[in-house]
C-alpha cells in the first residue's frame, strides 16, 4: 500500500491492457489502483486519480458488465465523489455478482456509516473480515467502522489483532 506499489501495479495492469485490450479484468484493477491513490496516498492528486478510476472501471465495465470488480471500484469513486445513490447502487451491485468480494463487502460498509446506517455497516464490516483475515487493511478498516459506530473498545480489539501481526501497520 505504498505510492511505490501501487504505481508498480498500475504499470502491469497497463501492460496486460496493451497487451489485450479487451481484458476487463485489467480496467477494474486498474480502476483500483486509481481509486487507492486517491485516496491513501500523500501528495498523490486525488481529482485526477479519481476521475482515472472512474473511467477505468467504466471502460471495464464496457467490455464486461459482469465484472464484481468493476461496478465495486465505481462504487467507491462515487462514494468518494458524494454521490450516495451511485456508491449504493455500484456497491450492491458488486455484491450481487460476487457476495464473497470482501473489498466489496468493507467499501459497503465504509458506505454504510458514513450515511449512519451502522448495525449495517458493522455487519458488513465483519463479513469483510471474515471472508479476508489476512488482509491487514481489510481488518484496520472494521476498526474503523466500530470507532465510527461508537463502539470504541471493539474499535481497540480491532486494532490490537492487526498490530500483533504487524506493529508497524500504520493505518491500524
Amino acid at each position: 500500500r505504498t505510492d511505490a506499489d501501487i504505481q508498480r501495479a498500475v504499470g502491469y495492469f497497463r501492460a496486460a491492457i496493451d497487451s489485450d485490450p479487451a481484458y476487463g479484468a485489467a480496467y477494474a484493477a486498474l480502476a483500483d489502483c486509481y481509486n487507492q491513490l486517491a485516496t491513501v496516498m500523500v501528495g498523490q492528486p486525488t481529482g485526477e486519480n479519481r476521475a482515472l478510476a472512474i473511467a477505468s472501471a467504466k471502460r471495464a465495465l464496457e467490455i464486461d458488465d459482469q465484472l464484481a470488480e468493476a461496478h465495486a471500484a465505481l462504487g467507491f469513486a462515487s462514494m468518494y465523489n458524494w454521490d450516495w445513490a451511485s456508491a449504493e447502487l455500484e456497491l450492491g451491485r458488486a455484491l450481487d455478482l460476487n457476495p464473497s468480494y470482501a473489498s466489496a463487502r468493507i467499501w459497503h460498509g465504509t458506505y454504510l456509516s458514513i450515511r449512519h446506517r451502522f448495525a449495517e455497516a458493522i455487519a458488513e464490516a465483519e463479513r469483510a473480515r471474515d471472508l479476508d483475515p489476512l488482509s491487514l487493511i481489510t481488518q484496520t478498516q472494521v476498526g474503523w467502522i466500530y470507532k465510527f459506530a461508537g463502539r470504541d473498545e471493539d474499535a481497540i480489539t480491532q486494532y490490537r489483532k492487526v498490530l500483533a501481526v504487524d506493529p508497524d501497520f500504520s493505518y491500524a
